[in-house]
């Protein structure tokens, strides 16, 4: 079974120009293109033919908007890679980020999801873990995809597409 303990945010910007991964640069990039003049791309803008060298990468979250408007939204994994069922020992898939199950790691996640979601906008988190006793960081990228018309009046996130490369 893996271990996770500590770990430390190194960093979180919302500037591309941030990404150390190339792979991430070059998913933020098709993003934009993606995106247009639009504030964000919908989920039907996006092929994962598309993101072939990411897939086992890229995680995707449905953004649960509650009844409650004051309420903050809640995330659930459609789509957990496989990279992230190698590295953290069990698969989300259609899971809540409620149910993960180190709570210090949920917190972090939450944080950061619901960002993206009332923000709008691309997220980068830089973070260090340790797992089996060995330090080891991931770079991720968070970026909303929702029902934004061409004219720029948005409505809402409905989903955020991550991809996360992990570095020893």
């Amino acid at each position: 079974m893996n271990h996770f303990t500590g770990g430390r945010i190194i960093a979180g910007s919302d500037r591309a120009e941030d990404l150390e991964q190339p792979s991430l640069r070059d998913f933020h990039r098709y993003w934009l293109d993606k995106r247009g003049t639009r504030r964000w791309p919908s989920r039907a803008d996006i092929d994962p033919l598309d993101l072939k060298s990411l897939l086992g990468s890229i995680a995707l979250l449905d953004v649960v908007h509650e009844a409650d408007v004051t309420a903050p939204p809640r995330f659930r994994y459609r789509v957990f890679g496989t990279s992230f069922v190698e590295w953290f020992g069990f698969d989300m898939t259609g899971r809540m980020v409620d149910d993960w199950p180190a709570p210090e790691y949920r917190a972090v996640m939450n944080a950061s999801y619901r960002e993206v979601a009332m923000a709008g906008r691309p997220f980068r988190r830089l973070r260090s873990f340790v797992k089996d006793n060995r330090v080891l960081r991931y770079e991720a990228l968070m970026l909303p995809l929702g029902n934004d018309s061409t004219d720029g009046t948005a409505s809402r996130i409905e989903q955020i597409i991550v991809a996360q490369v992990f570095t020893a």
